[in-house]
């Protein structure tokens, strides 16, 4: 199911609840991107190699968002933001003498998006920043289209933006904590509320490879009707 085919309903979406600079506010919906970074194998930091310490803080925020920001500390590497923004956003990493490079990430809103070892190269590379996997966590949604033969979901979130799901043969179903296995012929129709985790597979049919689906689940205080994902 390709990214793209839902690539104007999105836009649409997110045009509804545009700021001049290009994100969704005022839904009072949180969302969230965490994050670790790896490594960084730039010009003002050759000779360190790869190291648990950063070279120097680095400076990771949304582009849209500019208030949205934290200095990344270099004995540890990780970050998290968190803040009203929904659908496609950017994060500009940036160190001493400027930019690093940008990240396109697709976030659900009231979600949280994990983007595990990031590695930051020369700014002239094609790609200078890379992520080794970027998980899904805690998206609560709507199913708009299913297709259980092929494995295949659209599933709105809270601001009707549409995202690609995609079932495989381990993605666990369940009707609720600790309940047994369902299956996606039996609970998954249009209209049904779902909590998806899963792992966010780039490329040109980017989509959400779903590790795990709660049947209506319940929204309590932690949002975490489901264990931990593995990884």
């Amino acid at each position: 199911m390709k990214w793209s085919r839902f690539a104007a309903t999105l836009a649409a979406g997110l045009l509804a609840g545009c700021s001049s600079e290009g994100g969704v506010v005022g839904s009072g919906i949180t969302s969230s991107i965490s994050g670790n970074i790896a490594s960084v194998e730039v010009e003002e930091a050759l000779g360190t190699g790869r190291t648990a310490a950063l070279p120097f803080p680095i400076q990771v925020a949304l582009e849209e968002f500019p208030r949205v920001q934290q200095t990344v500390d270099p004995a540890d590497g990780r970050f998290v933001l968190r803040g009203e923004f929904a659908g496609t956003v950017t994060l500009r990493f940036s160190g001493p003498r400027g930019s690093l490079g940008r990240l396109a990430v697709e976030v659900p809103a009231g979600s949280d998006v994990e983007l595990a070892d990031i590695e930051i190269h020369d700014p002239a590379m094609q790609l200078p920043i890379r992520v080794r996997e970027m998980r899904q966590r805690r998206f609560f949604g709507r199913i708009f289209t299913v297709d259980c033969a092929g494995g295949e979901l659209i599933v709105d979130d809270d601001l009707n933006h549409p995202f690609p799901v995609r079932l495989t043969p381990g993605t666990e179903i369940r009707l609720g904590p600790g309940s047994a296995m369902g299956s996606c012929t039996e609970h998954m129709r249009s209209g049904v509320a779902i909590l998806v985790e899963g792992i966010v597979r780039p490329g040109p049919e980017r989509f959400i490879e779903a590790t795990a689906v709660v049947v209506a689940p319940l929204r309590g205080p932690s949002h975490g009707p489901m264990g931990p994902m593995p990884g």
